[in-house]
């Protein structure tokens, strides 16, 4: 069974209006705590390291923020200073989070020396005005430059995030910027309908009702272009946001849908272990000064923790099932044309199996616990 290691590098050039991940805005960089957090990383794989011994993980993920804030000697001092204290497989899947503004050649080439094979782009549209109109700090041209770069340094397997789902958004600007990332031929593409999040600038300009987000329809419409465009192109949607050529699919991110065992290190990040046969989560501090700090006294900085009961398990199963396109397996086909006719208008039963359709990936949150819940009462 696959196990994956995340590291979260919560420092961004400036908060986008739409991002609610754990990240705080650090202009030009701010050296010092860059390294004291790199300390604190470090300290937490140390003391942790015990819950994983014995452990070889197949994928590791730098995701964030902006881990390419980081300058490349400090990648590199994180990096093995971590694979001191963990063991890897030889075929690990490696994948550093990149914004065209402050990826470089330098942090690539040590990138490439440290093992990285797998880059994801935050490019997130084809349009320079949609670029600004996000908040974003690069531009198209930004994008296929750092493309460019990536591969002239070796790694071929390359993630381009797009957003869709905008205000005012038409059909024709997300299908050029669909054919745009298509492109730049990358292995894999991500694409996220905006969400109105709390505690975001997009919230905020909502609810003063100077925006309007776009309707179900017209969002509706946007997912079946992403479908038309990418599978034309040999993409294959393999998760609810996610296509891939095939045999690029996100090794890391399987790991979560699949229900595999993952550990989390950093502010915010959050891991999910067998710990004397039972199955824990936690989640980390939100807050870099209390992460650091606490690792400095000795101690984990966990900010929550659970064990997961046989209804949370079965609900998350559900949950992440679902997304992928392979589906849910209820295991029989009596059950499953029941739920098919239930939740008729979301999903499509072939065997054995539910899938989700357009209109069930608007609604996949609510639609699983409708589901699981289903599934425990029939009757």
């Amino acid at each position: 069974m696959a196990k994956g290691l995340y590291v979260h590098i919560p420092f961004c050039t400036s908060k986008c209006m739409y991002c609610a991940f754990y990240s705080i805005p650090v202009g030009d960089g701010d050296p010092a705590l860059f390294e004291r957090y790199i300390d604190a990383v470090l300290k937490e794989a140390e003391m942790i390291g015990g819950i994983v011994s014995g452990t070889k993980f197949s994928t590791i993920y730098v995701g964030g923020g902006t881990p390419t804030k980081l300058s490349p000697s400090m990648f590199r001092r994180l990096i093995l200073g971590l694979k001191e204290t963990f063991e890897f497989e030889d075929d690990i899947e490696f994948t550093v989070e990149a914004n065209p503004e402050s990826l470089t050649a330098e942090f690539l080439k040590t990138a490439v020396d440290l093992g990285v094979n797998r880059i994801s782009l935050g490019a997130q549209y084809g349009s320079d005005e949609a670029l600004r109109y996000l908040g974003r700090l690069h531009t198209v041209k930004d994008v296929e430059k750092s493309v460019k770069m990536i591969r002239n340094h070796g790694i071929d397997n390359i993630n381009l995030d797009l957003i869709f789902g905008l205000p005012d958004e038409s059909p024709e600007t997300w299908r050029h910027t669909l054919n745009w990332a298509v492109s730049l031929a990358p292995t894999h593409i991500s694409t996220y309908s905006l969400t109105v999040e709390e505690n975001t600038k997009l919230k905020l300009l909502v609810d003063y009702g100077s925006i309007k987000m776009p309707s179900v329809d017209r969002v509706i419409e946007l997912f079946e272009i992403r479908e038309e465009v990418l599978s034309a192109h040999g993409f294959r949607r393999y998760e609810i946001s996610n296509f891939a050529i095939p045999g690029f699919e996100s090794r890391h991110n399987l790991i979560y849908w699949k229900w595999q065992k993952y550990l989390g290190l950093g502010a915010s990040a959050s891991s999910f272990w067998i710990i004397d046969y039972e199955l824990w989560r936690w989640t980390n501090l939100h807050s870099v000064k209390g992460y650091i700090e606490r690792l400095e006294d000795g101690v984990l900085p966990k900010e929550f923790e659970e064990s997961i009961d046989d209804n949370m398990a079965n609900l998350e199963r559900v949950f992440l099932s679902l997304r992928l396109s392979e589906g849910l397996d209820v295991k029989d086909r009596f059950i499953a044309q029941q739920i098919g006719d239930e939740f008729s208008e979301f999903v499509v039963v072939e065997d054995t199996r539910i899938k989700l359709t357009f209109k069930g990936m608007l609604v996949a949150d609510h639609l699983a616990i409708d589901i699981a819940s289903y599934l425990e009462n029939p009757d």
